[in-house]
């Protein structure tokens, strides 16, 4: 006989050789027992949790010649079952036989009689993958079968199924399987298959199976075929490019202790070895889990990965702050895989960002000491109060001399993402971290990137002047037509412009509560709206970007038609005619990751060199 894999060799031949499900099993055999056997069945659940086996195991009890509920695996029905050749036990796979017509003609053949069996059975597997006019063909069928006939469907994905369906079967959810049954049907496996193995191996395996039982045997089959009928954690780890328990706790301990070179190394090291970068983030945020919860509760039972002394050591470098700080980092990076495709240099780059964070300054303990003072508020100059139709001081251009090459590295490097300024109309909010540059840390030392995680301060409250309307002609806004569309490059070079203009920029974060007025106005309130519900990102002499959460905004501020409007009204507070052009969160991400990838290898354009290329206004 041909060899078998491992998966097929020992698939459950009885209800008692099933791993897990307890539930659906102890259903069946009462329903099998009292003679009250649905005439439709839904097995869903993931892949690999037995749905298509437990199918086939009900079809065994229906059929067995020893008697209903009975699976002798002697009789020639069990035997012709088990092979797949029953005559009555007909298995479609809808991926492939999804049409009207292959179901009609299974319709056609319902009606007659079982051949060797009791019971006629049909089970369709993927059945989610079938047309919805197939599915309708069918619904008469499943709802009255003739009699002795048995309809089992298996799908993955139960929610595609038709609710008419759904409603005509008795419905099982199979779960995944935890870690005790499937160490269980291993460790019976490699018993029979006389092969050794220790325990971090099994955990391995099981991890990597993620509770389905198929994936689990296919993994071990691989295994043993790799180190010689034996199974152990660290053939595993290299044949599936894993980081051993040792390697990621070594690399958070680099992380804790801010050991840049070290770090540099682990991170090098894991790429020369293979390492997968997505499953080891993952794996690192279950070990930093693992990890607060000890340090919250010092109770090392709680834990799935990590030892007592494990835990216990590397709580002595991360603080729970500091460990729930990395847990979210790594979760926004795991989030930004998706958007670059430099994996590596994005998980280095996270890395080394948390590595040198300035540890937040904690209370001091000491009793004794003297307790300081609490600090008298500043008093606050107040100025005279501006002119209802006044503009901010912001139309003048900055008088400053051309910069040297030297003082334009440090304003293109480090003043365009600074940390905003607070905006008079949001909550204070910790944005999320936005996708990471990639550095090359093999051809110089690691530049601190720009600060993207930060939180906006309260601005002072004070009362702010109406807006003069008087220049805005034609208010209403258009919701469709044609739209501006600029290239990152040239986005790039309005953000190095604004540079020279953060001072106006910050005048204008703090006047932006003007707007909140005018948008009761019948007049004026779609338009004030509409710019008020973004904020100012870059500001320069000649544009200025809005940033808008909602990309229904961005294309609305960025109508042609809509320009003139939106262009008055912001004039109207800064003094100066702007072009005006909206982003949305998405391109906010992209033009920052290139312009910090431009800054990385001193590629940004000169101040002096920049020429803006506006569209006009039409």
């Amino acid at each position: 006989m041909s060899y078998k894999s491992l998966y097929l060799t020992y698939r459950p031949q009885t209800f008692e050789e099933v791993a897990g499900q307890k539930p659906i099993v102890r259903t069946l055999r009462n329903a099998l027992s009292s003679g009250k056997i649905a005439h439709a069945f839904l097995f869903a659940g993931p892949r690999g949790t037995g749905k298509t086996t437990m199918a086939r195991l009900l079809a065994k009890a229906l059929n067995c010649e020893k008697g209903i509920g009975r699976q002798c695996n002697e009789c020639e029905n069990c035997h012709a079952i088990s092979e797949g050749s029953h005559p009555d036990v007909i298995e479609i796979d809808a991926a492939s036989n999804n049409g009207v017509d292959q179901v009609r003609d299974l319709i056609e053949k319902v009606k007659y009689a079982p051949i060797k069996g009791r019971y006629k059975i049909y089970i369709i597997d993927e059945v989610h993958m079938m047309s919805t006019g197939a599915f309708n063909a069918l619904l008469k069928t499943l709802e009255e079968p003739p009699e002795n006939v048995i309809f089992i469907l298996c799908t993955t994905e139960p929610y595609k199924v038709l609710p008419t369906i759904l409603s005509r079967c008795q419905r099982f959810d199979f779960s995944k399987l935890s870690d005790e049954d499937m160490k269980g049907k291993l460790i019976e496996v490699l018993t029979k298959e006389n092969a050794t193995y220790d325990e971090e191996g099994l955990k391995a395996v099981i991890g990597l199976a993620d509770g389905g039982m198929r994936d689990a045997l296919s993994i071990l089959e691989q295994t043993l075929a790799y180190s010689g009928n034996k199974l152990s954690a660290s053939d595993v780890l290299d044949l599936y490019g894993l980081a051993s328990m040792d390697e990621k706790i070594a690399l958070i301990e680099a992380v804790g202790d801010g050991d840049v070179p070290t770090l540099i190394k682990k991170c090098d090291g894991f790429l020369t070895g293979g390492i997968d970068i997505r499953r080891l983030t993952g794996d690192l945020i279950d070990v930093l889990k693992d990890l607060l919860i000890y340090e919250k509760t010092k109770d090392a039972s709680l834990m799935d990965d990590l030892s007592e002394k494990q835990a216990d050591d590397l709580s002595k470098r991360l603080s729970p702050s500091k460990t729930g700080d990395f847990i979210g980092a790594l979760i926004e990076t795991q989030n930004n895989f998706r958007n670059i495709s430099d994996v590596r240099g994005l998980f280095e780059l996270a890395m080394l960002r948390l590595a040198t964070q300035e540890p937040k300054e904690s209370p001091a303990h000491d009793v004794a000491a003297e307790p300081k003072p609490a600090e008298q508020p500043q008093p606050i100059e107040r100025k005279p109060k501006e002119e209802p139709n006044q503009a901010i001081s912001v139309a003048s251009e900055p008088k400053a001399a051309d910069p040297t090459p030297a003082e334009e590295k440090t304003e293109n490097a480090e003043e365009v993402w600074q940390k905003p300024e607070p905006n008079p109309m949001q909550k204070t909010f910790v944005k999320p971290l936005g996708p990471l540059p990639v550095v090359n840390t093999k051809k110089k030392a690691f530049e601190t990137p720009p600060d993207f995680l930060f939180e906006d301060e309260k601005p002072a409250e004070k009362e702010l002047p109406a807006i003069d309307t008087s220049k805005i002609l034609n208010p209403d806004l258009a919701n469709a037509g044609e739209a501006y569309a600029m290239t990152d490059k040239e986005i790039i070079k309005i953000m190095v412009l604004g540079t020279k203009y953060k001072k106006d920029r910050i005048a204008l974060r703090n006047e932006w509560g003007r707007f909140d007025a005018l948008k009761i106005d019948p007049k004026y309130g779609g338009l004030a709206t509409l710019v008020s519900s973004g904020h100012p990102l870059v500001l320069c002499k000649e544009a200025i970007l809005l940033s808008y959460n909602f990309k229904s905004l961005k294309e609305k501020a960025n109508i042609k038609a809509n320009q003139r409007p939106l262009s008055n009204l912001l004039s109207s507070v800064i003094g100066r005619k702007l072009f005006v052009y909206a982003l949305d969160r998405n391109d906010v991400n992209r033009v920052q990751v290139a312009f910090t990838n431009l800054q990385q290898v001193g590629k940004l354009p000169r101040i002096s060199d920049i020429k803006l290329d506006l569209p006009k206004e039409e």
